[in-house]
């Protein structure tokens, strides 16, 4: 099997916030908890990609990913996504997330990590940030 590391590079944005309401939703919770082995800080980071790295992003996605199963819950719908492994700034572990729903454009990808990733690097938006990760 050929491995490959990529590298993507994009700008921090502030969100609409919505991924700290749904990483605060119990039933995800329990299942990155089990599935990737941590409690992921509420809310993701967010990183407006170059042109250049679209495609990048994209063969990312093709690679097998962790499944988060989406559900139904009071009524209301909540899909799901796929998270990738990567490394931020080559430093803090993390999950690129592949959402099943979601209003970004294709030149946008969200980060989790155990911690709140803003205050460990001190971004504010327009920072460039690292991600890598490897292709199989």
């Amino acid at each position: 099997m050929k491995m490959e590391k990529i590298e993507l590079v994009g700008s921090v944005f502030t969100g609409m916030g919505r991924g700290a309401h749904f990483l605060s939703i119990e039933s995800f919770v329990k299942q990155f908890k089990k599935k990737l082995g941590y409690k992921p800080f509420p809310g993701t980071l967010n990183l407006k990609l170059d042109k250049k790295y679209i495609e990048i992003k994209k063969r990312l996605f093709l690679n097998k990913g962790v499944r988060i199963d989406g559900f139904v819950e009071n009524g209301v719908e909540y899909g799901g996504a796929s998270c990738y492994a990567v490394k931020v700034n080559k430093k803090i572990r993390g999950h690129a997330l592949k959402i099943d729903k979601t209003c970004y454009g294709e030149d946008v990808i969200e980060i989790i990590a155990p911690i709140c990733l803003r205050k460990k690097f001190n971004l504010k938006d327009g920072d460039l940030v690292r991600i890598e990760s490897i292709l199989y």
